[in-house]
Parts: C-alpha cells; sequence; structure tokens
C-alpha cells in the first residue's frame, strides 16, 4: 500500500530533503493531503534554488534554527521556529551540574583554556571530507585546544 491509497490526514517529514523533498513534490502531485516537514532543509547553506519546490510543496513549516525563520521570510515563505531539542538538552545538562563548566574540564581532561569543538559530522564520508580542512584551520587559534566530537 502506498501513501496516496492509505490517505493519511497529514503527511510529516523529517529532515533528510533529498528524499523528503521528492515525496513532498509526489504527494502535492497526487493528493490534497497537506505535508508538514521538521527540520527544514538548509537551504541558506546550499541549493537555495529549491525554495520554489518548498513552497509549491510544503504547507507548513518547522525549524530548530532561529536564523531560518528570517532566511525563508525574505523570500516570502512563513515558516515556524519550535527550537533546538539539542540545545535543551543541554541546557538540562548544564543546569544539573554545579559546575557544568569545570565538570566538562575535569571530565575531559583539559586545561582551563578555551576549546574549540571539531563537528566534522556524523557520516563517514563527511568525516573524511571535513576533518582535515577543521584540523588545519583550527590550528591556527595556538590559545585554544581542540576536540573532536565523535
Amino acid at each position: 500500500m502506498d501513501i496516496v491509497s492509505w490517505r493519511p490526514d497529514v503527511l510529516i517529514l523529517v529532515d533528510y530533503p533529498g528524499f523528503n523533498l521528492k515525496i513532498a513534490e509526489y504527494i502535492k502531485q497526487h493528493t490534497s493531503i497537506p505535508v508538514y516537514y521538521y527540520i527544514s532543509p538548509k537551504i541558506w547553506a546550499w541549493k537555495e534554488y529549491r525554495i520554489k519546490n518548498i513552497k509549491r510543496d510544503i504547507d507548513e513549516l518547522f525549524s530548530i534554527l532561529p536564523f531560518e525563520v528570517e532566511f525563508f521570510e525574505r523570500h516570502h515563505y512563513h515558516i515556524h521556529y519550535i527550537g533546538n531539542p539539542t540545545v535543551d538538552e543541554v541546557s538540562t545538562y548544564c543546569s544539573e551540574c554545579a559546575e557544568p563548566l569545570e565538570h566538562f574540564f575535569r571530565e575531559n581532561e583539559l586545561q582551563e583554556r578555551p576549546v574549540i569543538a571539531l563537528l566534522a559530522g556524523s557520516r563517514k564520508q563527511e568525516i573524511k571530507d571535513n576533518l582535515p580542512d577543521m584540523i588545519k584551520a583550527a590550528g591556527t587559534f595556538s590559545d585554544y585546544q581542540l576536540i573532536i566530537a565523535g
């Protein structure tokens, strides 16, 4: 059974624009099902031209990045900023620590000086492509200590 024959009340797509924008287009061409999209496509970083498809195929767009509201408004497309669950988790974690920064430094055996965290990506290819350049660029900040998230 496919989505068209199942006829849900609403379709909620989450992230992954390479796949989900095609699904949204298909649904809009074949049904009147409203399409909601959580974690808006990062068209401000690449493929900005996709705004026309988003306007055509997405009924409601929900963002976890506050600056995206202004970006999409410039394209005459209203979106909803709903907060960032990662930021909420970090805030919760920090509020539970009596000395969050000191605890972080101690737990990770870091010195008492500024930290640059390198977040190269979550996929093997992203890390392979991004991390060497990130390490090189961060190396120019000799007063900082580098950590690599992974």
